[in-house]
């Protein structure tokens, strides 16, 4: 009998995807153009429009977080992972994602003749989105010792095991030497203490007595603190390379990589959040849950961004901001939609070769 998905969960899937778009677009796009800007937003002082950006900074790492941490909350306890289905999945739709990218972006610049498009290749199923690699490795981790481990630990030792493992991957000299051992190093410790924690978190729900409020609260100060950070970034900007320096004044977000403390404590929160929540079984929630890998393959790619550079955000942001705030959510939704159709047909194609 095949397992009933949790709608909650399902639903904090498509959240962390919808706030991974946010974070791509924002990434590969608007930061770029911010960077390059000439006409805009280059007098020396902190803008209250590009509060939006310091916002939107950790998304990306924050749902990077939430799907290792969801990953891990169902499957620590498992004796046996089924790490062949798990890599059938990915190779199944990287390659079906391959093929419909090769084929949109041929079609687009034949159509619309756009020499700022960049094509995507077959290279694209080995080059493409980093962060497949990064969610398998971990998988692998938990099959081949990482499971058992954790299993035979009662839950003072596991505790002491996540504390030290998150000291280890928050100090800068720890973090350094782990990334000298081996590039991308750092990526999966963090990655393992992340699926280790929603373990942590299914088997002992440490939380349980902290009240709803407290994880708002939480996120709210953590935002709060992101926002004064960025003044402070771009006051030390302006003491420093624009007052004393004499070099032109170029606006700067604060960046976050994964094993920063705030985009895990973010997810944590938004985790236990989520999982307090009584939603009733739902089909459309767990099937849109379902599509959020392919939907990631899809709006993650230099076709993608290129096509998103065609718009001048900068200038959008300066002269309206409603206007600016509705084409960044249209285009989010789109790329969602997209991917969404994109699943359906592949997952469409597939029925059709089960049955033949």
């Amino acid at each position: 009998m095949k397992k009933e998905r949790s709608s909650n969960i399902e639903l904090l899937r498509i959240v962390a995807m919808i706030m991974i778009i946010i974070y791509h677009i924002w990434c590969h796009c608007i930061s770029v153009q911010l960077s390059n800007d000439t006409l805009y937003f280059i007098e020396p002082h902190f803008y209250k429009r590009l509060i939006l950006f310091d916002i939107i900074s950790p998304f990306g790492q924050i749902a990077n977080a939430l799907f290792i941490i969801i990953s891990g909350y169902f499957m620590v306890e498992r004796k046996n992972i089924n790490l062949s289905k798990i890599a059938k999945k990915l190779v199944d739709q990287s390659l079906y994602a391959t093929v419909v990218l090769i084929t949109i972006s041929t079609i687009v610049y034949r159509l619309y003749d756009l020499s700022s498009i960049s094509l995507i290749d077959l290279n694209f199923f080995n080059d493409g989105s980093w962060f497949i690699g990064y969610y398998f490795a971990v998988m692998v981790s938990g099959y081949l010792f990482l499971n058992k481990f954790l299993n035979s630990l009662n839950r003072k030792k596991y505790s002491n095991y996540l504390v030290v493992l998150f000291a280890i991957t928050q100090f800068c000299y720890t973090a350094g030497l782990i990334n000298g051992l081996s590039g991308s190093l750092l990526l999966l410790t963090t990655g393992i203490m992340l699926y280790s924690l929603g373990g942590f978190i299914k088997k002992y729900n440490p939380f349980k007595k902290m009240k709803t409020l407290s994880f708002v609260m939480c996120i709210l100060i953590i935002f709060v603190f992101i926002i004064l950070s960025n003044y402070n970034l771009t006051s030390t900007i302006i003491n420093t390379n624009y007052l004393e320096n004499n070099n032109a004044f170029a606006q700067r977000i604060l960046k976050f990589e994964n094993n920063y403390f705030v985009p895990i404590v973010i997810a944590v929160c938004i985790f236990e959040l989520f999982k307090r929540m009584q939603i009733p079984n739902n089909k459309v929630i767990n099937y849109l849950g379902g599509s959020t890998l392919m939907i990631y393959i899809i709006h993650d790619n230099v076709f993608m961004y290129s096509v998103w550079k065609n718009i001048d955000w900068i200038n959008l942001l300066s002269t309206n901001y409603w206007i600016f705030m509705y084409n960044y959510m249209i285009l989010v939704l789109a790329l969602f939609d997209a991917g969404l159709v994109i699943f359906i047909l592949y997952k469409y194609i597939k029925k059709k070769d089960k049955y033949k």
